[in-house]
């Protein structure tokens, strides 16, 4: 697996059961966080690529990710936002 760590956004659906998700993501190891309109979540790649059925290596930023069949009915959308970049 690697170890490269990966941030991505998930986005709620307006019926989202909530403790659904963070429990799917919580028994496989992914961490999150809250926020606004749905979580950050992260991982090493290997983790979300396993999860998640793509390779987030072949993937350039920013790009949709697919949504796993577990999680259709309570998330609008993954996405893998561009790197972040220091403000000098």
């Amino acid at each position: 697996m690697s170890e490269e760590y990966v941030e991505l956004i998930l986005q709620w659906s307006a019926r989202t059961d909530k403790d659904r998700v963070r429990d799917w993501l919580r028994q496989r190891g992914i961490g999150f966080t809250e926020m606004q309109t749905g979580l950050l979540i992260f991982g090493n790649r290997g983790l979300l690529d396993q999860h998640l059925s793509v390779s987030l290596e072949d993937i350039r930023p920013p790009a949709q990710v697919p949504i796993p069949p577990p999680l259709q009915n309570d998330v609008t959308s993954i996405m893998l936002p561009s790197p972040r970049r220091p403000h000098v």
